[in-house]
């Protein structure tokens, strides 16, 4: 997907948090949720399948 190639923030304190605690954090662009809704749900679908 195209925003994986884009430089995103440095991960937040809740961020942290959450993947110290096991969780994994998936970051989107708003733009990309409002008009690439397919990349994204096939970025999501890659990200459970274990990707």
């Amino acid at each position: 997907m195209e925003t994986a190639t884009r430089e995103m923030k440095l991960a937040t304190p809740s961020e942290r948090w959450l993947e110290a605690h096991g969780y994994r954090v998936l970051r989107f662009w708003n733009n990309d949720v409002m008009r690439n809704m397919e990349g994204v749900l096939r970025a999501l679908e890659e990200a459970l399948d274990g990707g």
